[in-house]
């Protein structure tokens, strides 16, 4: 897996075979266990997927237009306060917009179009 901002290749990850004992760097990412925990946790829900979704369309998203995707203020609330918390999202207070921040774009890329593009690309290793 290549990861690239403005055509510079920032990483370059291998994909290993399942059970290959080849030294995969897997050992590096024990240092940010926590973060990751906490990433997966705001991933995985569904409603707040979708609001991620909305939230790349544009540099700063609206309250109300969240409401579009999430329907009610506090389900709304639910999902994006673990976002603001765990630095995905940038929340200036009542009535400013939300921001994805560098980290959160990242994040949202990876988890939704990013993990939805590797799955499309091994579907037929999975089979």
């Amino acid at each position: 897996m290549l990861l690239k901002r403005d055509g510079k290749t920032l990483v370059t990850i291998p994909v290993p075979s399942p059970g290959a004992e080849a030294d995969v760097g897997f050992g590096s990412i024990e240092p940010v266990m926590g973060e990751l925990v906490k990433i997966f946790s705001i991933a995985s829900n569904e409603r707040r997927l979708r609001l991620m979704l909305e939230l790349m369309k544009k540099p700063e998203t609206r309250f109300t237009d969240l409401l579009q995707v999430g329907v009610n203020p506090k389900l709304v609330q639910d999902c994006v306060g673990p976002m603001v918390e765990g630095g995905l999202l940038v929340h200036e207070g009542k009535g400013s917009g939300y921001s994805p921040s560098q980290k959160g774009a990242l994040v949202i890329t990876m988890v939704t179009r990013g993990m939805a593009e590797m799955l499309k690309a091994t579907e037929g290793d999975r089979q």
